[in-house]
């Protein structure tokens, strides 16, 4: 987790970063708990890449079966629909994590570059969680390119979530990177540490 600005541990929304990869779903579970004990907002925030929308267009670009393992073209409409579904789907978890635990949540849907939605849909008051890997299921402990780059560019806090491998848990860990604002990350790390009785370590 990293913060560079100042000011009191106040957060007013848990903003997630959500697609159709596990790590981001697993983070929207955690959000809700976090949502439930600190009396925040939930909102998952689905980025439609336009890259890829563009990509598809194009007259030669093929995609291989995930079955047939066979060439195919790339129909624009059925990468349209997809999406569709994708965000039915996590409509449908948040209004499941709502009721579970009692919060207000929400989905909004945009289209263009995940960080440059990210970055514009989020405020001082704000958390935003993001999976560690996202679509890296053969290299996990790689930090995927999303968290890289909010990292590097959000002058707000930034969670990074990794699920545990096996009985262990993964540990809790706060970048400490500005003087006054690392204060502010370090307050919310120490309330996640608590909440889950676990070490904090600093950065």
């Amino acid at each position: 987790m990293t913060d560079s600005t100042g000011g009191e541990d106040t957060i007013r929304r848990l903003v997630v970063l959500v697609d159709a990869s596990h790590p981001s779903r697993a983070a929207l579970e955690e959000a809700a708990e976090l949502a439930a004990r600190s009396g925040a907002e939930l909102l998952g925030l689905f980025v439609e890449e336009e890259a890829i929308l563009r990509s598809a267009a194009l007259p030669f670009t093929q995609e291989i079966g995930p079955t047939s393992g066979t060439l195919r073209p790339v129909d624009p409409a059925r990468i349209e629909r997809r999406l569709r579904a994708q965000a039915r789907e996590i409509q449908n978890l948040l209004r499941r994590l709502s009721e579970r635990h009692a919060i207000t949540a929400s989905l909004e849907v945009a289209r263009g570059r995940v960080v440059a939605q990210a970055l514009a849909y989020i405020t001082p008051e704000d958390l935003i969680l993001v999976g560690k890997t996202g679509y890296a299921p053969l290299r996990p402990a790689r930090l995927g390119s999303t968290a890289r780059h909010l990292i590097r560019e959000a002058s707000l806090r930034v969670m990074v979530l990794e699920q545990a491998g096996g009985k262990e848990t993964p540990p809790t860990m706060v970048l400490f990177d500005h003087p006054e604002g690392g204060l502010r990350a370090l307050a919310t790390g120490l309330r996640i540490a608590r909440r889950d009785s676990l070490a904090l370590t600093v950065l």
